[in-house]
């Protein structure tokens, strides 16, 4: 997996934006990986939204707020409204999502989860090929990655039927 990850993280069009909780659960995550990850430390840009994130908090139950989906909320809009700048909101869990859905539509329209970028990394990026992409989906099938049947039946289909030109 972190070959996959490698090249979706330096392909070249994509700056991605870590916020301090998302750092700091990535981290977490991965200190068997330390080297890895500071390999990769030069194609991140990380960001403290946190105080700005603030006004989000009575939003968010304490696990979202652990993970920092509000931060990436905030992110997303201060890279729409201040950056002006093209970019796509990867989030997954279903209240954080119902908010951004509810309160911000025009961020939610640059919204995707996991399993759907690595479609993306696919079948619209030409990053991965379509048995990586699958490969990849299995995985994450198989592990403790809450995500519904539906969507990745759906996922698959999309890398499947390389609608958009995903490589062979």
């Amino acid at each position: 997996m972190p070959y996959f990850l490698r090249r979706i993280v330096t392909h070249n069009p994509f700056t991605f934006v870590l916020c301090k909780k998302v750092k700091e659960e990535v981290a977490a995550k991965a200190e068997s990986k330390a080297s890895f990850f500071n390999e990769l430390n030069n194609y991140f840009e990380y960001s403290d939204f946190s105080s700005h994130s603030e006004v989000l908090r009575p939003f968010f139950a304490e696990k979202e707020l652990t993970k920092g989906e509000h931060e990436v909320i905030i992110a997303a809009y201060i890279h729409h409204y201040l950056y002006d700048q093209d970019y796509v909101v990867i989030i997954d869990e279903e209240g954080p999502r119902k908010f951004l859905q509810k309160n911000f539509p025009e961020l939610f329209a640059n919204a995707i989860g996991t399993v759907g970028f690595i479609g993306q990394c696919c079948i619209s990026y030409n990053i991965l090929t379509k048995d990586e992409a699958l490969g990849l989906l299995d995985a994450i099938e198989n592990s403790k990655f809450r995500v519904s049947d539906d969507i990745l039946k759906k996922v698959r289909k999309e890398i499947v039927t390389g609608e958009r030109g995903c490589p062979a």
